[in-house]
């Protein structure tokens, strides 16, 4: 019963960032009857991506790897094998291997082939997505679903990013933003924000509603305990602000992602730290920079900037 229950609100703790469902499927994967049960490898991906969320990608690997080992195993199915190929490519490097786990999904409805075409995109950042976001897109005109709409328009901005039109994928990043905050979906207003960020670097246009969303969005992750996009955020913020706020902020959240643990072992410090230094950062400051801080830092400098924005703003 625990493992139906953990399988069927495994949206929740992606989407809605209800967290304390991965934990409940970390605490079923020590049940001993777990590695023979149908859902047993469908609940260790639930358990990955708990631990994704917080940064600890050891343990997110780990979980994926004891789904590997179940008997139940198949790697035609989406779960946990959309978060498999995205873990080869943000882990390992692997861009093919992400590809191929990817390719081998039989897709059971229009979501998991929205969640397959909007990770394919994922794995294929920086590359020719052409064809991803022209399946992505016909796949959310089939649909009237608004999440997806949100989820399709967001993944499209990092397409455009990666294509080196930033103006385009910051009026993307903001259109999908506004519509998941529309609909409550919080992972997937916060999901952009990195992107958002990158854009505004590259074409200066910050706007106080801008701050806004990088305010509450930075605030509601750290709320939900969501340690890694608590980074990818802080390095938006930093990149779309050094030019009217304290570079430092930059610097500091440069050095601080290089020196995270949790993100010394991935691919994903070399992907985001060239991006402050070619923005203007200073050079580094020594020692190892706390998240806490950076975050507190970081709201201070979105209030200050909202404050003289639209003074009222500030809450």
């Amino acid at each position: 019963r625990g493992l139906r229950l953990v399988a069927a609100m495994r949206p929740a703790s992606s989407f809605w960032l209800k967290l304390e469902i991965a934990d409940w499927a970390t605490s079923l994967l020590e049940m001993p009857s777990v590695d023979d049960h149908p859902l047993g490898p469908h609940v260790a991906g639930v358990a990955a991506n708990g631990w994704w969320q917080r940064a600890d990608t050891s343990r997110a690997l780990a979980a994926l790897r004891h789904a590997e080992s179940m008997a139940a195993f198949d790697p035609r199915t989406p779960h946990p094998n959309i978060m498999r190929g995205v873990m080869k490519r943000l882990l390992e490097g692997d861009q093919a291997g992400a590809n191929a786990t990817l390719d081998a999904i039989e897709a059971t409805g229009v979501g998991s082939e929205i969640e397959v075409a909007w990770q394919r995109i994922t794995v294929n950042f920086g590359a020719h997505c052409d064809q991803a976001v022209a399946t992505l897109t016909q796949l959310i005109d089939d649909t009237r679903s608004d999440l997806a709409r949100a989820q399709a328009t967001g993944r499209i901005a990092t397409a455009r990013l990666a294509a080196g039109d930033p103006g385009a994928a910051v009026e993307l990043c903001r259109e999908a933003i506004r519509a998941a905050n529309a609909i409550g979906a919080r992972y997937f207003a916060h999901l952009y924000l990195l992107e958002l960020g990158l854009g505004l670097a590259a074409t200066g246009d910050l706007t106080p509603a801008d701050l806004d969303v990088f305010r509450e969005g930075l605030r509601g992750q750290r709320d939900a305990g969501q340690i890694g996009d608590q980074w990818l955020t802080l390095v938006g913020i930093a990149a779309a602000t050094h030019r009217v706020a304290n570079a430092d902020l930059a610097a500091d959240v440069y050095v601080g992602l290089a020196d995270s643990s949790n993100w010394a072992a991935s691919g994903l410090n070399t992907v985001l730290l060239p991006f402050l230094p070619a923005h203007g950062a200073k050079p580094p400051p020594p020692g190892p920079q706390a998240l806490d801080t950076l975050v507190d830092r970081a709201l201070t400098t979105l209030n200050e900037l909202i404050d003289e924005s639209h003074p009222a703003a500030r809450r």
